[in-house]
C-alpha cells in the first residue's frame, strides 16, 4: 500500500474513535449519576415538612382567641337582684331556668312562691280544682324544700280558705290573704318585711315582680321554677 493511502486510513480510525468518545460524554451529560438524584428527591421533601411543621405551630401560636365573656357571679357571695339581672346570660327566657337553679342553690333562702300563678300556668295543673291546685303546689314546694334546704312560703288568695286545710309539710308555710288584701300586696309585705334574708319570689306577674325587685329580691317566672325543680 502506498505511505499516503495508509496516512489517510490511520486519519480516518482517529477521527472515529474521537466521534465515539464525544458521544460517551454527551450521553454521561444528559443522564445525571442516581445518587445525585435521589439527594436532591430528599431535600425536597424536607422543605416541604418543614414547611408543613412551621404552619402548624404558627397556627398554634398565633390563632384568635377568643373573647371573655365572664361567667355568671356566685350567688353564694354576691346575692345582689340587680346584679344577677345584668348577667347577659339569664337575660333570656331560655336561660331563666338556669337562673332559678342557680339561686335555689344560696343557703338560708327564702323561697316566695305566688301560689295560683304556679299552679294555672301551663307547666302547673291548670285544669284541676282549685283545692287540688293547692295540694299539688303544697306537696311540690315541700320537696323542693327537702332538696334544696330552703324555707318556702306559698301564698294564696283567698281569705274563705284555712291554711289548716292543707297538710302541714317540713319546711313549707302557708299564707292566705284576708279581707280585700291579694296574694300579690302579702307578697310585697313579706319581701319588705325582711330585706336581710336572701328572697326568690316565684311569679309571673310583672307588676309584682318589679316591686319586689326594688326591694332586693330576686324573681323568677314560675314556668323556669316549674321546669328547674321537675328536673
Amino acid at each position: 500500500m502506498p505511505a499516503a493511502a495508509a496516512r489517510g486510513a490511520a486519519g480516518a480510525d482517529r477521527a472515529g474513535l474521537g466521534a465515539g468518545r464525544g458521544a460517551a460524554v454527551g450521553l454521561a451529560h444528559d443522564e445525571p449519576p442516581a445518587p445525585a438524584a435521589r439527594r436532591g428527591l430528599l431535600v425536597a421533601l424536607w422543605l416541604v415538612a418543614g414547611a408543613v411543621v412551621v404552619a402548624g405551630v404558627a397556627a398554634q401560636v398565633w390563632r384568635p382567641v377568643a373573647p371573655d365573656v365572664g361567667t355568671p357571679p356566685d350567688p353564694q357571695d354576691v346575692f345582689d337582684a340587680a346584679h344577677l339581672a345584668r348577667v347577659h346570660a339569664y337575660q333570656t327566657p331560655k336561660r331563666a331556668v338556669g337562673l332559678a337553679a342557680l339561686v335555689l342553690q344560696v343557703a338560708g333562702l327564702h323561697l316566695v312562691l305566688d301560689g295560683y300563678n304556679l299552679t294555672k300556668d301551663e307547666a302547673g295543673v291548670p285544669g284541676v280544682r282549685l283545692d287540688e291546685q293547692r295540694r299539688w303546689l303544697v306537696a311540690h314546694a315541700a320537696a323542693v324544700a327537702a332538696r334544696y334546704g330552703c324555707r318556702v312560703t306559698v301564698v294564696f288568695d283567698g281569705s274563705e280558705v284555712r291554711a289548716r286545710d292543707l297538710p302541714r309539710l317540713r319546711g313549707v308555710s302557708i299564707a292566705f290573704t284576708a279581707g280585700e288584701e291579694t296574694a300579690d300586696d302579702r307578697i310585697v309585705a313579706l319581701v319588705g318585711a325582711d330585706r336581710v334574708t336572701p328572697t326568690l319570689v316565684v311569679t309571673s306577674d310583672r307588676e309584682v315582680a318589679a316591686a319586689v325587685r326594688a326591694l332586693g329580691a330576686n324573681v323568677t317566672p314560675a314556668r323556669a321554677f316549674l321546669t328547674a325543680t321537675r328536673a
